[in-house]
């Protein structure tokens, strides 16, 4: 058999000695570990939020809208707004022109 089994049956002191250098070598990994765990609960978050700022994580229903049918509805909204400044012009010029003969000019 090998390793620290083997060695027990030697010295009590060395015994001791390898059982407390087991001890505290578990106990830096332990202290290790949870430095990493609390450095990386609070690096998760900060990682994924600039990700998510950067637009790498987006939802594709509203890419779409922003993308594709807010700049053709505002379009669309432009040019009936010009169709009507048309309609509203005729018509004033048609009032103008319909005013200009009922009423004689002095």
């Amino acid at each position: 058999s090998s390793g620290i089994n083997a060695e027990w049956p030697l010295r009590p002191g060395a015994q001791q000695r390898e059982v407390l250098s087991i001890e505290a070598e578990t106990a830096r990994k332990i202290a290790a570990r949870a430095f990493a765990q609390n450095y990386l609960s609070d690096l998760v978050p900060s990682v994924f939020g600039a990700l998510s700022e950067n637009g790498y994580f987006y939802d594709p229903v509203a890419k779409d809208v922003e993308g594709n049918f807010v700049p053709w509805l505002l379009s669309r909204v432009k040019e009936n707004m010009g169709h009507v400044l048309l309609s509203r012009v005729m018509v004033d010029e048609l009032i103008r022109a319909v005013c200009d003969k009922r009423i004689p000019q002095a």
